[in-house]
């Protein structure tokens, strides 16, 4: 009996949500001569059957993806693992990012007698809270709340990464803001700051 060698072509090729690739086989296996049994092999084949991807055995082993307009990608075991742990890394960002916006804007309507608005702006590896206060001039008791609201958010947000806060003045804000990147989190929006100071 000859011995052959046994492959077969991949029709459908994912990464599911919880990071288990699964592999829909197609009817085409092709067995070298001497081997029985294919039609009951060829139905167990049409099955889905999900892979493992173990860090310990898996880690250095190539898996190939091949893209219906025919781009392959060949990533790692490895590298899989960690798309999937920095997808979670990226939910969790987000989870907190938005638990910390929320807790500057409740604490914006806290100080609504100091606070006129608060921008957001990023800024290459770290967020910018822009305070601008209700007076024309620096107000020194927002100032005080400012720092004690940075030293909270640092403690209690690590995952969101640096954040730095400060105040600025409404009439020079495109000073400070780049007017295509910051986004309102609360109080006025400075659209209207084209006519201010006319």
């Amino acid at each position: 009996m000859a011995f052959g060698v046994r492959c077969w072509e991949t029709e459908n090729l994912t990464v599911a949500a919880t990071c288990t690739i699964i592999i829909k086989l197609s009817s085409n296996a092709c067995w070298s001569q001497g081997l029985t049994g294919l039609k009951d092999m060829t139905a167990d084949m049409e099955k889905k059957s999900a892979i493992h991807v173990r860090e310990s055995q898996d880690g250095d082993r190539n898996f190939v993806f091949h893209l219906s307009d025919n781009d392959l990608f060949v990533r790692t075991g490895r590298q899989l693992i960690e798309a999937c742990q920095l997808n979670i890394s990226i939910d969790l960002w987000k989870q907190e990012l938005d638990l910390m916006f929320a807790y500057v804007m409740d604490w914006c309507g806290k100080k609504h007698i100091h606070v006129r608005t608060c921008l957001c702006e990023p800024r290459r590896a770290r967020l910018v809270l822009h305070f601008i206060p209700k007076s024309d001039g620096f107000d020194f008791d927002l100032a005080d709340g400012i720092t004690e609201l940075d030293c909270y958010l640092s403690r209690n947000f690590k995952n969101v990464g640096l954040v730095e806060a400060g105040q600025i003045p409404w009439a020079e804000m495109e000073r400070f803001v780049n007017p295509n990147l910051f986004f309102v989190i609360y109080g006025e929006h400075p659209t209207a700051h084209a006519t201010v100071g006319t």
